[in-house]
């Protein structure tokens, strides 16, 4: 009988060394996606900004052609 504890005491030690090891590998990639969560959200309000002032300016330019007489080409 001592073998048969043995060789369970084993297999839990197995199993729980395996268990804290996923456990450690998801709390790692846990942190990598909220980083790029983050690098995500950053992009999108760079590209939100960016839109807003290409639109900005391109009512500036209209604008100003307008005063100045010049026809700007149909866009689509």
């Amino acid at each position: 009988m001592v073998t048969k504890t043995s060789k369970m005491e084993k297999n839990v030690e197995t199993i729980l060394e395996t268990v804290i090891f996923i456990k450690e590998k998801v709390e790692t990639m846990e942190g990598t996606l909220d980083d790029h969560s983050r690098d995500l959200k950053v992009i999108k309000k760079d590209v939100e900004t960016g839109l807003d002032k290409r639109l900005q300016l391109e009512v500036r330019v209209g604008n100003i052609e307008k005063h100045v007489g010049i026809k700007r080409p149909a866009t689509v």
